[in-house]
């Protein structure tokens, strides 16, 4: 997983007109090239005549990419995506705008990826411990279109073996991405 670290940005003091209303810009500055969701939270702070703070908050999304990619699986439960012994892993895939509209993008590339796992036992003073070192291995891979009329489909067969994954969705042309973890 990819760490965006939070910058803070002090935004000064503004008054406001006669109808109590101000308004502003923020400069984000430099945006980290990321596929990740960007938000930007921005807390106010305003007093009133009697020095009382009012204090709001808002969430604002940040843009950093013309497309975003979505990619549902239709396997497992909420909160445990599980494929079962021989099921096939399906996923949908949409394409979208920063307006939430489906848009059409040809060439999607998606790459399957099996996390091999290893565990190495050490002992630490008077306790056991371990520690675990993952290995990615790309188990297959392909193109695929998402259109505004219909989701795209990218369906894994059913000779995966135990173990953990992850679905991986990139658009070259915008560099959007988006992955799924899964067992």
């Amino acid at each position: 997983e990819e760490q965006v670290d939070p910058v803070r940005r002090d935004l000064g003091e503004r008054v406001t007109d006669a109808d109590g209303n101000v308004s502003f810009s923020v400069d984000v500055g430099a945006l980290p090239d990321t596929p990740q969701p960007l938000s930007a939270l921005v807390r106010l702070e305003i007093l009133e005549r009697g020095g009382r703070p009012v204090i709001e908050t808002i969430k604002l999304p940040i843009e950093t990419h013309p497309v975003a990619i979505g990619l549902r699986p239709q396997f497992g439960t909420p909160g445990s995506l599980a494929v079962r012994d021989g099921e096939a892993a399906l996923f949908d895939i949409v394409a979208l705008n920063p307006d939430g509209e489906r848009l059409d993008v040809e060439e999607l590339r998606w790459r399957l990826i099996e996390e091999e796992r290893q565990y190495f036992w050490s002992r630490r003073g008077n306790r056991w411990d371990y520690d675990v070192v993952t290995t990615d291995v790309t188990r297959d891979s392909g193109t695929i279109s998402a259109s505004t009329s219909t989701s795209g489909a990218i369906t894994v067969g059913g000779t995966q073996d135990w173990g953990y994954y992850r679905m991986e969705v990139f658009d070259p042309a915008s560099g959007a991405a988006t992955s799924v973890r899964y067992r």
